[in-house]
């Protein structure tokens, strides 16, 4: 049996008292570490590491499990080992949630969770990507990132924090930031204009089925130059809510999955569902490239987000895949 500890982020959106409280009780008290503040996480990771813990529970969301990732980096020596980490489902979106398929967020579900944690499972390596110092799954500008930051001011730092917190916890506070700010303005604001750059090893285009096509791209290469509505990366397939917005991630090896698509806000909203499900396919608007290092460079400044979580606005910033993996129980790949 592992030994298990739960890093739980009470911020989480769907971090309810009933949920807290199932929580706290599947561990002893000092196994249960709670992170309302970025100091507190920190202090967290210390303990993590200190104590030598076999397995994590990460209670909160894609960003609570990036934080982690971040410390136990600093912390461990790249020969150390890492616990293994299993995603709880607290947070909004929660795609590596989806990835492991964690249970739902009820008292049963995440008590359940727990224990599987304890479970000596088989381990498969997370590749991770880390920018500015900061890891994570996945990362990205244009609409993503705005969707994150219009959710970040209009639920989190907004409702949430006033008597309608409970109607827009979850689906409900997502709908309602699209409705309200990011689909209008995605229709009527024109493209980012962008460049990326390759910094890494020799990249390759990949074709509709995810296979390599034409020649690699040379280190110091353009990937693509243009108006862009969305550039992002992962080492993941899902992108929150079981989107498989990362088709071919699990088939690149060692490189993380960039998609970059300059559709139409229109036509961002006709090809949703097909996007959903990691069918949709356009070579004149959406390209997508097994890469291990891209320079993102933008005419203007924007705001971009690593695992959700919204960074300072920049004209510049650098994707590369991480030196280390952590490890993770998940299943075979949905492929």
């Amino acid at each position: 049996m592992r030994s298990v500890a739960i890093l739980c982020n009470p911020h989480a959106q769907r971090a309810t008292p009933e949920l807290l409280v199932a929580l706290r009780g599947s561990v002893p008290a000092q196994d249960f570490l709670l992170t309302r503040t970025l100091d507190e996480a920190r202090a967290a990771a210390n303990t993590i590491a200190e104590r030598g813990y076999d397995a994590v529970c990460i209670a909160g969301g894609d960003g609570t499990f990036a934080q982690l990732c971040t410390d136990l980096f600093a912390l461990v020596p790249a020969i150390g080992s890492l616990p293994v980490m299993i995603p709880l489902r607290l947070g909004t979106g929660c795609a590596l949630g989806d990835v492991c398929e964690a249970s739902p967020p009820t008292a049963a579900g995440l008590v359940s969770d727990v224990e599987k944690a304890r479970r000596e499972l088989p381990t498969s390596p997370l590749y991770l990507v880390e920018v500015g110092g900061r890891l994570g799954c996945f990362t990205g500008v244009g609409l993503d990132a705005d969707y994150a930051d219009d959710f970040r001011r209009i639920v989190k730092q907004g409702l949430s924090r006033t008597p309608l917190a409970r109607f827009v916890r979850g689906v409900p506070g997502l709908v309602v930031t699209a409705a309200a700010l990011t689909v209008p303005r995605l229709v009527v604001r024109p493209r980012r204009a962008m460049r990326i750059v390759n910094i890494g090893e020799p990249a390759h285009r990949l074709d509709a089925k995810g296979r390599p096509t034409g020649d690699a791209i040379a280190t110091g290469a353009v990937l693509h130059e243009g108006g862009v509505t969305i550039a992002a990366a992962s080492t993941i397939w899902s992108y929150a809510f079981k989107t498989r917005f990362f088709p071919f991630v699990d088939e690149i090896g060692a490189a993380f999955q960039l998609r970059v698509s300059s559709a139409s806000g229109l036509r961002v909203l006709a090809s949703l569902p097909a996007a959903v499900k990691g069918t949709y396919t356009n070579p004149n608007v959406l390209w997508d490239y097994a890469a291990t290092g891209v320079a993102i460079e933008l005419a203007e400044p924007a705001p971009f987000h690593v695992a959700g979580d919204v960074q300072q606005r920049a004209k510049r910033f650098e994707i590369r895949l991480a030196s280390r993996t952590v490890p993770i129980v998940r299943p075979p790949s949905p492929n």
